[in-house]
């Protein structure tokens, strides 16, 4: 069952005389809801997403045309959160998710950002102009694919499936250090890895592709307390 609560203001937009924004807020109790999925899409805005005992949902978002409409929907396992916006330049969302750590995540952002943290199942991103942040992470399976933007993910597990392709920006990556199928470039940047070992018979795959722009792969050596 959905319990949600929404409200709508409307103010001057940017400080301009005539010009309305159309400020539009919603909570999402979804803690009896069965999931395994979340599905985001918006048209730009902020993302955050963190690990937590139940699943809620909050976002607000501001408009410069009437008509924005939050939308939700679950189906066979899968939420699916995304919106209506009459003139989708107009519009930003954010959206704050708190939900248990082994649920998958899916977001499509065509601009802003995508914050992550605590989080254990896959997680899917696509954008144009993203900044990716993810810390404490324990995904064994991250896809990325961003045609402008910066990622910065630290892994604490060794992920199972690593594969991430920016078309311009940089890339940062923070893993435990070891042994990997390594698949990485930066043909006009920087490469840099740091005490990660290519081995093509490793059953744990990191591909990371930065078409223009900087790669790091650095893996972090655990020591016993």
């Amino acid at each position: 069952m959905f319990r949600a609560a929404r409200w709508m203001v409307l103010g001057a937009l940017g400080g301009m005389t005539g010009c309305q924004v159309q400020v539009s807020q919603e909570v999402l109790d979804l803690s009896g809801l069965d999931v395994t999925r979340l599905d985001v899409s918006s048209v730009s805005g902020a993302v955050t997403v963190t690990a937590g005992e139940t699943l809620a949902v909050e976002r607000s978002a501001e408009s410069g045309v009437p008509g924005f409409e939050f939308r939700h929907n679950e189906r066979d396992g899968v939420l699916t959160l995304e919106e209506r916006c009459p003139l989708p330049r107009t519009c930003a969302v954010t959206t704050t998710i708190t939900m248990p750590a082994h649920l998958d995540l899916s977001v499509d952002l065509r601009s802003g950002q995508v914050n992550l943290e605590g989080l254990s199942g896959s997680v899917d991103i696509t954008g144009e102009g993203l900044t990716v942040s993810g810390a404490a992470l324990r995904s064994s399976a991250l896809t990325m694919n961003i045609d402008n933007g910066t990622v910065a993910l630290e892994l604490e597990d060794p992920p199972r499936e690593v594969f991430i392709w920016v078309g311009s920006g940089e890339v940062n990556l923070n893993v435990p250090a070891g042994v990997y199928l390594l698949d990485v470039e930066a043909p006009l940047g920087e490469l840099r890895l740091v005490n990660v070992v290519h081995d093509p018979a490793s059953d744990l795959t990191l591909s990371a592709v930065v078409d223009v722009g900087d790669l790091a792969v650095e893996g972090e050596v655990l020591t016993a307390e």
